[in-house]
């Protein structure tokens, strides 16, 4: 238990001096946007109504709750040395190990097969890609399985911590929060049956946590209720097949296809050893399988083909993988298991490492794009002010593009507001913007940035 414990605070430890040393950059337009609302969180204090380009305006974020932002915020208005890009994935970091950290115990942590289950989470290629990344994926599934750990357990505080980390569920990803009552419910009819009032209590206590975070909201931003204009703007529009990226294809074969690929090679293991333990399956193992199902149904039902939906079932492949192969892994010496357990915690670390190595490398044109960008910045702003940008007609639906050049000039808030589209003389105007080479038109848009210099990018 020690060995453990050392490692896993080694690895926090190296992971958080890797990501300070070497501020990963941010390639993606989700990641940007995210980033660059944190870091506007930092700054103007809005921690429940954050703002965001939308369609050429500023407008209040409603799209997702904010809650997976926190952390970063926090990091950037606390925490000295972790502002710029440190901070988005070093708020990353800390969800992923509090991730792995619920996944150990619901695997059995030491005694059980604790190390099989991180090892299969950390080495699936969606957790491996998205560790650097400033998005909502790994924020939710890590309040989903610390909530399900939490009422498992049977703690006396259990069902606090439980409500507590629904809530965060809900704060992070929004209506696919409700996978954890589902999962909660499921999981006290399997096996050793178990009482309903601590599923009852959680519950309410996190659905209290959502409508303290809407009327808090409402006094911040614009008096509107965010969960009635994100159910009727987000939620609605999805499950009628409207939504601005709605997909034409079949999602269930999507999800079905992603599935399966992406949960090589667990799923092929899984399939293997399954007839083996149908005559003595542990109650993980239909829990897993119901988790599998409800994410899946959940995923194909929004009308919006994106793998990232998925991610909150690998946590559910990895318990399965090692519910199915606990046995062998217990037939192991136990100095064998100890060190085992302490050498899976330390992929964390090396995760990070070989995924920064990654992002940075020369062939990704969106880094090529970033570092033009910090070159551009060096040649400054007039009167020592950051620029102020919006655009015409930049999006249909939103602006992630100009996410991505927010937090790369570290514009990271609107610092006064848009000025209306009408009586606008600006001071310059690029008609001609690539992000990839800076040099070909995208067709349809046009930047406006009233305070730069006179020299195009």
């Amino acid at each position: 238990m020690r060995v453990h414990r050392i490692a896993a605070v080694l690895a926090m430890g190296l992971g958080s001096a890797w990501l300070l040393l070497a501020s990963p950059t941010l390639t993606d337009g989700d990641s940007c946007l995210y980033a660059a609302m944190s870091r506007e969180m930092a700054e103007l204090g809005n921690w429940a109504a954050p703002t965001w380009a939308h369609s050429g305006e500023r407008a209040v974020f409603r799209e997702n709750p904010p809650g997976a932002m926190w952390l970063s915020a926090f990091f950037q208005s606390f925490a000295t040395g972790f502002e710029g890009s440190s901070a988005p994935a070093l708020s990353t970091l800390w969800w992923l190990g509090l991730l792995t950290a619920a996944l150990w115990r619901l695997a059995g942590g030491r005694k059980g097969a604790g190390a099989l289950a991180v090892l299969a989470l950390l080495l699936t290629l969606p957790v491996a890609k998205y560790s650097l990344r400033a998005g909502l994926e790994i924020p939710f599934t890590a309040c989903v399985c610390a909530a399900v750990e939490s009422l498992r357990a049977r703690r006396r505080r259990g069902a606090i911590l439980g409500g507590f980390f629904f809530g965060g569920a809900l704060l992070t990803r929004g209506v696919f929060g409700f996978l954890v009552p589902l999962l909660w419910i499921a999981d006290a009819r399997v096996g050793h049956r178990r009482p309903m009032r601590r599923i009852l209590s959680a519950g309410v206590l996190g659905i209290t946590l959502a409508i303290a975070f809407d009327l808090f909201h409402q006094a911040q931003g614009d008096g509107a209720s965010f969960w009635a204009t994100y159910f009727q703007n987000q939620v609605l529009p999805s499950l009628q097949g409207v939504a601005p990226h709605a997909e034409t294809g079949s999602t269930w074969s999507y999800y079905a296809t992603r599935l399966g690929i992406y949960s090589l090679p667990w799923g092929l293991l899984i399939l293997w050893r399954l007839p083996n333990r149908l005559m003595r399956m542990r109650p993980e193992v239909p829990l897993c399988f119901w988790w599998i199902a409800v994410v899946y149904v959940g995923a194909s039902i929004a009308h919006r083909e994106g793998s990232r939906y998925l991610f909150a079932a690998w946590p559910a492949v990895a318990l399965l993988f090692s519910a199915l192969w606990r046995e062998d892994f217990e037939a192991l010496a136990e100095k064998k298991r100890v060190r085992w357990g302490g050498l899976v915690t330390l992929l964390v670390p090396c995760t990070l490492v070989f995924g920064t190595l990654l992002s940075d490398t020369q062939k990704d044109s969106w880094t090529q794009s970033a570092h033009r960008l910090a070159e551009r910045q060096s040649y400054g702003w007039e009167n020592d002010t950051p620029p102020v940008l919006f655009s015409e007609d930049f999006s249909s639906h939103d602006d992630r593009l100009k996410q991505f050049i927010r937090w790369h000039l570290n514009t990271w808030a609107f610092w006064s507001p848009d000025p209306p589209k009408e009586n606008v003389r600006p001071a310059w105007k690029v008609q001609k913007l690539d992000l990839y080479k800076l040099s070909a038109p995208i067709e349809g848009t046009t930047f406006w940035c009233p305070t730069f210099k006179a020299q195009q990018l």
